[in-house]
């Protein structure tokens, strides 16, 4: 009855580590010219949220998730991957690589369990066997990093700084996160994404993931902050600074509502990040 995320970590090598139309509400809040001050100056560069489906987002992330798979070949411990995961970068448009950059990845693997790591380098650059940099052959979470690696890969990503850019940033920096994730592995792929109050409506059926739905009642859970009047993915611009919001459900250990807010640096696609349990449920998963 149950095809859930847990199931598809369990196939081994084969997991898929978790991946629109868009409503544009673009408009300019515009200050008087001659009474221009400073703070009307940053009311000027605000504009509406823009806000987005999670449809479209899981739709997407299905996508690299597949694009991704362990391949059943792969070797124990630390090697080069065998996947390319600037295929996934290619998915996220119009977001795109620098030219200067290349993305390589080192893929782990051990009995049932996996990780990987990618990484930015520069173009011509030598990506070295994952044993010439690690002494102790590395583990599950200590990855090798080459020396010409940038320390955020999103520094090497590009695009035409849309609204909806940002989003997808968002979303390809934890996929890539994730990259080569099995079993303990995983994290993000456990979230989904939400745009709607999950209780409403009828709940899961029996095609659906019961690990994608909190459990029921609504009154069982416990709420850390108010409850979200709008759960939509939404992106707002303040002068040259991007904000991305978003909710995601997770079942993984006591299951929970998070919160998530990534600020842009202006002119990059990388962010800092700030994630908060804003509610817990009865209901615990253990890998």
């Amino acid at each position: 009855m149950i095809a859930t995320k847990l199931n598809a970590q369990l196939r081994l090598f084969g997991f898929v580590p978790l991946a629109a139309s868009l409503l544009f509400a673009g408009m300019m809040l515009i200050s008087s010219p001659a009474k221009i001050s400073a703070a009307d100056d940053t009311a000027a560069k605000t504009t509406a949220p823009e806000y987005f489906s999670a449809a479209g987002i899981k739709k997407l992330r299905r996508k690299a998730q597949q694009l991704a798979m362990v391949p059943e070949r792969t070797p124990n411990g630390w090697s080069k991957s065998q996947v390319d995961p600037a295929k996934i970068v290619v998915l996220f448009k119009p977001l795109r690589i620098n030219r200067k950059y290349q993305l390589k990845a080192y893929q782990f693997k051990e009995d049932m369990n996996g990780n990987g790591v990618v990484w930015a380098m520069p173009v011509g650059s030598t990506f070295p066997n994952p044993n010439a940099l690690l002494q102790d052959g590395g583990t599950l979470f200590k990855s090798p990093k080459p020396g010409m690696a940038l320390d955020n890969v999103m520094e090497a990503i590009e695009g035409d700084r849309s609204l909806k850019s940002y989003l997808l940033a968002s979303m390809l920096k934890r996929e890539l996160d994730e990259f080569g994730a099995i079993w303990h592995g995983a994290r993000w792929s456990m979230h989904t994404v939400l745009d709607a109050d999950p209780w409403q409506g009828s709940g899961p059926t029996d095609m659906d993931d019961p690990l994608e739905f909190p459990s029921r009642p609504a009154a069982h859970w416990k709420w850390k902050t108010p409850r979200p009047t709008d759960w939509r993915p939404t992106v707002t611009m303040k002068g040259d600074v991007a904000t991305v919001k978003f909710y995601t459900f997770s079942p993984l250990g006591k299951e929970a509502i998070y919160e998530h807010i990534d600020v842009y640096r202006p002119g990059e696609y990388r962010f800092g990040t700030e994630t908060r349990k804003i509610a817990e449920g009865p209901r615990q998963l253990a890998f």
